[in-house]
């Protein structure tokens, strides 16, 4: 094979689809060595005081319970919450926020719930992690009503509930791999086809140059 058959049109489409291919068996190598992730998490649910039974608590305390929670979420996703729960052993990383029933944009925190989630690559670290933080939480909480002037039996506190345990995040490889497989073969096809049509479109506008020939004329005496 000459140099001018490996820069044909074709060649070059081939060398694009092998390219991806390749570029796919990279990410599924990379997927395939990556840590094992775990979680450990539950639902946190501002409660009004307990001296209160009637049937108005929830409606008198909604608003307080709503900014309270509001409160919470902010000081334990602080800086500052997060070396405290580092030292104590939450060497994962956690999250924590209320229930938004909206989104992101125009946010609706209608019910005093937030969810908080605790993950590390080695489970005992995420349950470590998540039970540093629900201890933090309780303290915080409970130190910011104090600080207020709130009477123990009239504090708002957090009914930590849903705990799922530590669970791994690994998923199925037989979706993961089946999808990066079926992405890579339709990339392929597309860099392919891009290639093909490029070549098609460059030979369109620079046509080869047509050669023009002169007949040879017959001698003077020849035509006589």
């Amino acid at each position: 094979m000459t140099f001018r058959t490996f820069s044909s049109p074709l060649w070059r489409a081939r060398a694009a689809a092998a390219a991806v291919l390749v570029l796919a068996a990279g990410a599924g190598y990379a997927i395939h060595t990556s840590p094992t992730s775990y979680t450990d998490g539950a639902t946190v649910i501002f409660v009004a005081p307990k001296y209160l039974n009637t049937p108005k608590k929830y409606a008198w305390y909604a608003p307080s319970l709503i900014a309270s929670g509001a409160t919470i979420t902010q000081l334990l996703a602080s800086p500052g919450s997060r070396r405290v729960i580092r030292a104590e052993g939450g060497t994962g990383t956690y999250q924590i926020a209320l229930v938004n029933l909206y989104n992101e944009d125009y946010p609706d925190y209608a019910n005093p719930i937030a969810t908080l989630t605790a993950s590390s690559t080695d489970p005992a670290a995420a349950h470590r992690t998540f039970q540093a933080a629900v201890h933090l939480l309780v303290r915080l909480l409970a130190q910011g009503q104090a600080q207020n002037g709130v009477p123990p039996g009239r504090r708002i506190y957090a009914q930590v509930t849903g705990d799922t345990g530590t669970l791994s995040q690994a998923g199925s490889a037989k979706r993961v791999y089946g999808g990066l497989l079926l992405l890579a073969l339709v990339m392929a096809g597309l860099a392919r086809g891009f290639v093909l049509r490029r070549a098609d479109g460059t030979a369109v506008a620079h046509p080869p140059a047509r050669v023009r020939t002169h007949r040879a004329r017959r001698p003077l005496l020849s035509r006589l």
